[in-house]
Formats: C-alpha cells, structure tokens, sequence
C-alpha cells in the first residue's frame, strides 16, 4: 500500500513538472511575442515622426513657392488635420517659429 502512495506521488510530481516546462514555454513565446510587438510599436512611432517631418516640409516647401527650386513630391498619404500638433509632436515646433501654421 505505502509503495502505491509513492508511486501515485511520483507520477503528480511528474505531471506537474510537466505543466511547469509547458508553462514555461509559454511565457517564453508570450515575452519573445510581447519583444516583437514593442518593437513594432517602436518602429511605428517612428514612422509617424519621419511621416510628419515629411507633411512639414512639404508646407514649408508649399509655403516658399517658387523662391527655391525644390523638386515637387507627392505629399505623404496620412492627412494630419492640426500641423501644429504634428510639429510639436515630433519636437519641432521651436526649430520652425517662422512657419504661421
């Protein structure tokens, strides 16, 4: 009877040694997943700031005219309603006081 105690004992610590490595793995993959995710968020801010450099000095370029023989771009496709707010967002608005925006 005491050996079938023991054996039954064995196989619950072997199940739950088990469930820990599972576990484990799994947090594992959720930090490598939560990594790639900040990364990514990251990268994308960093997009909108490059995003909003570009609308910026395509206003500025706007704003010069024919002064300056700049080659016309597309204007960059997200459409920020307050250039203010994109300016300052991306700590610029200092640098371009002489802008009226």
């Amino acid at each position: 009877m005491m050996e079938d105690q023991i054996e039954k004992e064995k196989m619950m610590k072997e199940d739950l040694e088990m469930q820990f490595k599972a576990a484990k793995l799994e947090l594992n993959e959720a930090c490598q997943k939560a990594c790639s995710l900040e990364n990514e968020l990251d990268q994308n801010k960093s997009n909108k700031k490059l995003d909003s450099t570009c609308n910026l000095l395509h206003l500025q370029q706007e704003r010069l005219g024919d002064h300056c023989s700049f080659r016309k771009v597309g204007r960059v496709s997200t459409d920020y309603s307050e250039p203010r707010k994109a300016i300052e967002g991306i700590g610029l608005a200092g640098g371009f006081s002489y802008l009226q925006l």
